[in-house]
C-alpha cells in the first residue's frame, strides 16, 4: 500500500515542483493558500548540456540563473524523475509467503531480472492488495549514478532537494475510484499509467512513439496501440474489466495530436476518453506542461506521498552539529579531551592494579581447577553413552516431517547446536515447492524462530540457509 508521510508544518508554504525531458527542464512554484494551491512562477527552458553527461556545477549553475531570470525564489523542491530514468517491475507476490519475507522475496526478484547489479541502483517499492485478493508490488529502480548527478545538480543550483520520486504515480489519485489509464505526453514519447486512487497498479512508458518531423510532432499510433493491447493482456482479469476510461495529459500541440490519433483505436480496443477536467487543490492540471511534476510537488506540499523515493536519507543531526562547532569552541572541547584522557589512564592503573592481585589468588587455585575441569570433560564424554533419549534423531525427525517424500527439497548440511538450535542449508528444484515446504516447517508447533537467512538462485535449482529452534 502507499505509505503517507507526517503532514508537514503551515510554515511550507511553498515548493518547487521540477522535471527533466531530454534537454527541457520545467519548474513552477506553488504556493498553498489554506487548501487551495496556485502557480505564482512557472519555468519552461532548453538546457545548454545534457543533464546525465554535462557538467554538474555548469548546468546547476545554468538552472540558478533561469529561476531567478522567470523570479522564481522558492528553493525547497520536488524533483520528478523522467520515466525514462526508471527501471520498472511489476511483480507478484506469492499467496501464503509472510510479511517478514516479503522484503528478501522482492530484493531476490529484482536480482534475478535486473540487467545490471543491484548494488548500482536505488531501489523504491509501492506493494498493495489487487482487486482478487493477491498482492503485487510495483518496483522501480533508478542508477545510482543519475541519483548522485543530480544532486550534484541541485546543490550548485542552490536547490533543497524535498524529494525525489516519480511523478507519474501521483496521478491516478486524481480521478474516481474506478482504474482508468492516465496518459502522460510530451515531446519525447508517451507515459503511462494504469492505477485507482492513490495505486499506481501499472507503469510503462513507450519509446519511441514520437518522432519530430517539420517541427511538429508525429504520432506512431499503431505502436502505441499494439503495446497497449499486450500491456492490458498482462492484467488480472479482474482488473482488465475495470479499465473503461483514459485520459491524456500535456500541454498544448501534443495532446491534442495524441487525443486525435488514439480515440478512434483506442475505441476499439472498448476504452472510451475521460471528457472531465483534472483539478487538483484549484490548479487545472490540463493546462500544465508537467502535470505529473505539479501533481507531486502538490502531494508533498500537504503532507502525502505516492509511495516511490528515491532521495538518499539526510544527514543526521549530530553530523550538523558537529561540523557547525567554531575554532573557539574547538580550544575548549581541546581541554575536555585532555581532562577525559588522564581519567581515562588513571581508571586503567587501577584497573590493572586489581588485574595484578586476582593473578595471585588464580596462581594459588590453579591446580584444583585444572582437576576438577578434567572431570568434567570425562563427564561430557561419557554421558552421551548413558543418555535413555536419543535427542539428535528426534530432532532429525521433526524438520525431515516438512520435507516432500519425492526428493524436491534436500539437505546439504545440518549444524546442531546445544540440541536447541539447527542452521539447515540446502537446495529446492524449483521456488513453489521451496515455498510449500517451508509453510510446513512453519505450520509445526514445535519448530520455533524460524529464520530464512539466505535464499538464491544458482546452477539451474534454489539455495537456501535457514536456522530455526526446538
Amino acid at each position: 500500500m502507499n505509505k503517507f508521510m507526517k503532514p508537514k508544518s503551515q510554515k511550507n508554504s511553498s515548493i518547487l515542483a521540477l522535471t527533466f525531458e531530454g534537454s527541457m527542464i520545467t519548474a513552477m512554484e506553488l504556493k498553498r493558500r489554506d487548501e487551495r494551491c496556485e502557480v505564482v512562477g512557472r519555468l519552461r527552458e532548453p538546457l545548454s548540456q545534457d543533464i546525465l553527461t554535462g557538467n554538474p556545477d555548469l548546468i546547476g549553475a545554468e538552472i540558478r540563473k533561469l529561476l531567478e531570470d522567470a523570479g522564481i525564489r522558492e528553493k525547497r523542491c520536488v524533483l520528478s524523475l523522467p520515466l525514462s530514468w526508471v527501471y520498472i517491475i511489476h511483480q507478484e507476490i506469492p499467496d501464503g509467503l509472510p510479511e517478514t519475507d516479503v522484503d528478501n522475496y522482492i530484493h531476490l526478484q529484482v536480482e534475478k531480472k535486473l540487467p545490471f547489479s543491484p548494488e548500482d541502483v536505488v531501489l523504491s517499492s509501492v506493494r498493495f492488495e489487487a482487486p482478487s485478493g493477491g498482492r503485487r508490488a510495483t518496483i522501480a529502480c533508478v542508477p545510482v549514478q543519475h541519483v548522485q548527478t543530480l544532486e550534484k545538480i541541485m546543490k550548485a543550483a542552490r536547490l533543497h532537494l524535498s524529494s525525489m520520486t516519480l511523478g507519474i504515480a501521483s496521478l491516478p489519485g486524481l480521478g474516481n475510484a474506478g482504474f482508468r489509464i492516465t496518459l502522460l505526453a510530451h515531446e519525447d514519447g508517451i507515459d503511462m499509467v494504469i492505477g485507482r486512487n492513490e495505486n499506481a497498479f501499472y507503469i510503462r512508458s513507450f519509446p519511441g512513439a514520437v518522432s519530430m518531423e517539420k517541427e511538429e510532432p508525429f504520432i506512431d499510433a499503431d505502436m502505441i496501440v499494439r503495446e497497449l493491447r499486450i500491456t492490458l493482456g498482462r492484467l488480472p482479469e479482474d482488473v482488465r474489466r475495470e479499465v473503461k476510461f483514459y485520459s491524456v495529459l500535456g500541454d498544448g500541440c501534443p495532446v491534442d495530436i495524441f487525443s486525435e490519433e488514439l480515440a478512434l483505436p483506442f475505441s476499439h480496443l472498448g476504452l472510451e476518453a475521460e471528457k472531465k477536467r483534472f483539478v487538483h487543490h484549484a490548479i487545472d492540471l490540463n493546462n500544465l506542461p508537467a502535470p505529473h511534476a505539479c501533481a507531486a510537488a502538490m502531494d508533498h506540499l500537504w503532507g502525502r506521498s505516492n509511495g516511490f523515493e528515491f532521495l538518499p536519507p539526510a544527514i543526521g543531526r549530530f553530523k550538523k552539529i558537529v561540523g557547525r562547532i567554531s575554532s573557539r569552541s574547538f580550544f575548549w572541547l581541546a581541554g575536555a579531551g585532555v581532562a577525559i584522557i588522564f581519567i581515562v589512564a588513571g581508571v586503567f592503573m587501577i584497573q590493572a592494579y586489581i588485574l595484578r592481585s586476582y593473578q595471585k589468588e588464580w596462581a594459588v587455585m590453579e591446580p584444583d581447577v585444572k582437576e576438577v575441569t578434567m572431570l568434567q570433560d570425562k563427564l561430557r564424554k561419557f554421558r552421551p553413552w548413558h543418555d535413555t533419549e536419543i535427542q539428535s534423531l528426534t530432532i532429525l525427525k521433526e524438520m525431515t516431517k516438512a520435507f516432500p517424500e519425492e526428493g524436491s527439497v534436500w539437505v546439504k548440511s545440518v549444524e546442531i547446536r546445544n540440541m536447541a538450535s539447527l542452521q539447515v542449508s540446502g537446495e529446492a528444484k524449483n521456488e513453489r515447492v521451496w515455498l510449500e515446504m517451508l509453510g510446513k516447517m512453519r505450520a509445526n508447533p514445535v519448530i520455533t524462530n524460524l529464520k530464512v537467512s539466505q535464499v538464491k538462485e544458482g546452477d539451474g535449482v534454489l539455495q537456501f540457509t535457514m536456522s530455526f529452534s526446538m
